[in-house]
């Protein structure tokens, strides 16, 4: 089951966006227990953790693309959770 994320950020080009983008999904990873794989020539990456979770993100001009997609065992109630703290963390990127 895949969800997909959209937020635009206008003013911030796709390199800033990536950047700290990468440096709040490490402290989440490290909190969750996450792998965190990047692709900084790309400006995209993934966060995952087999049968868990998969975040796909991309970073391009000031659009930043997550595709979330959980694992078949994962509760709703955890999908959501994870699907809001994900759209509050990425809303507050440039606050």
């Amino acid at each position: 089951m895949a969800d997909q994320i959209e937020h635009r950020f206008p003013g911030h080009g796709a390199r800033e966006i990536y950047e700290r983008l990468v440096a709040q999904l490490g402290s989440v990873a490290r909190e969750y227990g996450l792998k965190l794989d990047t692709d900084d020539a790309g400006l995209k990456g993934r966060v995952h953790r087999k049968g868990m979770v998969d975040v796909q993100f991309a970073a391009l001009e000031e659009k930043l693309s997550a595709q979330l997609d959980f694992g078949m065992l994962m509760p709703k109630s955890i999908r959501e959770k994870v699907r809001s703290e994900l759209e509050k963390r990425l809303g507050g990127l440039f606050a």
